[in-house]
């Protein structure tokens, strides 16, 4: 989005690393058993956070920048602002991949590492300078 980049640039100006997240799965843990998809998809406010991703993202944000790259669609960035918001969590940005890879997005904002769930996403970043965790 505008917002994304106007604030993306500020942050190149203080040149500190950037660190991202995934969302699904990361940073909240309402799932159903077996699937991969949340029990109420669309409603936030069911999403169970992972608390304990939710401290490394703060002990991340002690000396790097933190952004959420999810491979949502864009329709659902207002509702994870407001799981961000509604947890008190230190994220400057959110990126949407709309299910297409995370390579591109996390080589153009000039991610050092990704802290995601997915296999796919770990066989992607594969070799690539993104340490993925």
């Amino acid at each position: 989005t505008i917002h994304n980049r106007m604030r993306f640039k500020m942050w190149l100006e203080q040149n500190r690393p950037i660190v991202s997240f995934d969302f699904d799965g990361v940073l909240h843990t309402s799932l159903i058993p077996g699937t991969t998809h949340p029990e109420s998809f669309w409603d936030y406010e069911s999403w169970e956070p992972r608390l304990d991703m939710h401290q490394r993202l703060r002990e991340e944000a002690q000396d790097n920048d933190v952004v959420v790259v999810s491979a949502r669609d864009s329709g659902m960035e207002e509702a994870m602002w407001e799981f961000i918001q509604m947890h008190n969590l230190p994220v400057k940005a959110i990126y949407v991949t709309n299910d297409r890879p995370k390579w591109s997005t996390l080589q153009k904002i000039g991610a050092i590492r990704h802290y995601d769930d997915s296999p796919r996403v770990r066989d992607e970043l594969a070799g690539k300078p993104i340490e993925f965790v």
